[in-house]
């Protein structure tokens, strides 16, 4: 296999090995500080403890597989994963302002000084963190 093939198959394991994370969190049944939606837990224990012991056995091949493939271990810094979120948080806030909207029709002047006052003082707390 050559190493193109490794690499891809790496960034592929990698992928579905955060899925497999986020699946774990949900349910563990964690309290989340949504606002704009909730997660309802409708997932039995018996239900649960199947879905970890399959996730447990597709881990298992996949580590299987790196070690047969001598694929290398990413390293993922905090830092920069945080980095990375809040510059699509700020992408996201840009498409919210009134100028992102434009393709969704027009707005009148009240409505396009109200989403620019409070994006931006969102826009303001997305930069403060991002400038540590």
């Amino acid at each position: 296999m050559n190493e193109n093939h490794k690499r891809i198959l790496k960034n592929n394991f990698e992928h579905i090995e955060k899925e497999i994370e986020e699946i774990k969190l949900m349910l563990r049944n964690k309290k989340h500080d949504f606002v704009m939606y909730e997660i309802k837990q409708d997932v039995s224990e018996e239900r649960k403890q199947e879905i970890y012991s399959v996730l447990k056995t597709i881990m298992n091949k996949i580590s299987e597989i790196k070690h047969l493939l001598k694929l290398e271990t990413e390293t993922e810094y905090t830092s920069r994963s945080i980095r990375a979120m809040l510059n699509d948080i700020w992408i996201t806030l840009e498409e919210s302002m009134p100028k992102g909207l434009k393709g969704y029709g027009s707005l009148n002047d009240n409505d396009k000084e109200f989403l620019i006052h409070q994006l931006s003082t969102i826009k303001e707390n997305v930069k403060k963190i991002s400038e540590w």
